[in-house]
């Protein structure tokens, strides 16, 4: 998710801006939900995500109770307007006892009214997943598991500080399986402290004999987040010539197992695997509510805010920025130049006409050869080629004006060696980037 460059405020009450934003909904806005369960049982040395570690299963009881308040409040607002989907993410959401889960997914379903076949998605640990919580999900309507899987390298998995039984991960799978929950996605990380490209390669195709819906390969990306293998931080390139190597063997097994690549990380055996929460904010531009501790809000066009503490009522504080409309306009801009940005679609999003506002920027990269535009559409016109995509990032940051112009000349100069081999100037600039937006974006295409 993007992290907006705007001056941070608290801010005690976020409904004044969500009704304020539905008062200027168009036939084209749509909605989603993601609620944020925090609590892992033990602290993955790798993980960079926002998570707190469960102390007392008490603790759960209480966050489900703030939930389900949050949830009677925000129903309210919304009133009957249509959600598109669900994502319950982590954290580890399977850490939630049966009963707890089911009080929320039924609070959650009696407040919102869910767009026919609503995606309803559920991350999950192996390790605190079970028969009973399975049926419990199934239940209550959810059609994507997401199971985070990683790797199934014993020595791995101590290395990153991860209790996992590869028997359970079978066994969450076949059972799964035999619930039928319509979707199966199973996440893996290339790169991890203590992995081997034979070990990663082995994990890879143990799983494809699994046969789940949805295989998404990571890249791990946040080096500085890494704790406890200084040997990642100590030679940097050899470790992203290991993890390119990965990737590269990776997506040739995945495409002649039959999984074709969408979007930035997944691999998937259909278009119905997609995670249309995802795929709806980076494809069309879509609003995301978010519930719960450090789950973040997005209304489009210019809203952003992060939950910083959390009791489930009105004094719950949150971190929050009124974007700049153009840095939104441009952010959803560029990834949708890679594929090809329709004009008409660009103007039902944000109620702006799209050469109207960047035409001078946009004339400009197609002068240098970097867009084209036909047939009221625009795309990127270069090769796909690490060289090819830096050029485009290079010129596209024309798009976000003087302010952050400034920024990235700043991060640019100095760095970029044509002589140098690119996939060991990628991640320090990368690193470098405050917007985590241009690291999945360059990873989208496949380096």
């Amino acid at each position: 998710m993007l992290r907006p460059l705007a001056t941070k405020a608290e801010s005690r009450n976020l409904t004044p801006h969500i009704i304020r934003h539905l008062a200027k909904q168009t036939p084209w806005s749509r909605y989603h939900l993601y609620i944020h369960i925090p609590f892992c049982a033990a602290d993955c040395t790798y993980c960079h995500c926002a998570h707190t570690i469960l102390k007392s299963p008490a603790n759960m009881v209480v966050y489900i109770e703030s939930l389900c308040r949050q949830a009677d409040a925000y129903g309210a607002l919304f009133d009957g307007t249509e959600i598109q989907s669900l994502y319950l993410g982590g954290g580890t959401p399977s850490l939630l006892t049966a009963p707890l889960i089911e009080k929320l997914l039924r609070r959650i379903r009696s407040r919102f009214r869910f767009a026919p076949h609503a995606q309803v998605d559920f991350e999950a640990h192996p390790a605190s997943l079970n028969l009973h919580k399975l049926k419990t999900l199934k239940t209550l309507g959810v059609n994507r598991l997401t199971l985070g899987v990683q790797s199934l390298d014993p020595k791995v998995l101590k290395a990153i500080h991860r209790p996992q039984s590869i028997q359970k991960v079978y066994r969450n799978v076949q059972d799964a399986k035999r619930l039928d929950f319509g979707c199966l996605n199973i996440d893996l990380v290339a790169g991890l402290p203590g992995q081997t490209t034979q070990s990663f390669v082995s994990t890879l195709r143990r799983i494809i004999d699994l046969k789940p819906d949805v295989i998404h390969l990571i890249p791990l990306c946040d080096l500085a987040a890494i704790r406890g293998d200084n040997q990642i931080q100590k030679d940097i390139p050899a470790f992203l010539t290991r993890r390119h190597q990965m990737l590269k063997i990776a997506k040739d097994i995945l495409a002649d197992k039959g999984y074709a690549r969408h979007g930035f990380e997944a691999f998937q055996r259909s278009k119905a695997g997609q995670n249309s929460q995802q795929d709806d904010y980076f494809n069309r531009g879509c609003s995301i509510v978010g519930m719960g501790l450090y789950a973040q809000t997005m209304l489009l066009p210019d809203f952003y805010a992060r939950c910083t503490s959390f009791d489930g009522r009105p004094h719950d504080s949150y971190e929050f920025c009124l974007i700049d409309k153009t840095y939104a306009l441009a952010t959803y801009l560029i990834p949708q130049l890679l594929a090809g940005i329709n004009e008409a679609d660009f103007f039902r999003t944000f109620s702006a006409n799209m050469t109207k506002v960047f035409g001078k920027e946009l004339g400009f990269l197609a002068r240098q050869g970097i867009c084209s535009h036909k047939g009221g559409k625009w795309r990127f016109a270069g090769p796909k080629t690490p060289e090819g995509l830096f050029e485009f990032f290079s010129h596209t940051k024309i798009l976000f004006g003087a302010p952050l112009l400034r920024r990235l000349r700043h991060v640019y100069q100095g760095f970029y060696k044509p002589d140098r081999a690119y996939s060991f100037q990628k991640d320090a600039f990368l690193k470098k980037m405050d917007d985590v937006f241009f690291a999945n974006t360059l990873y989208d295409v496949g380096f």
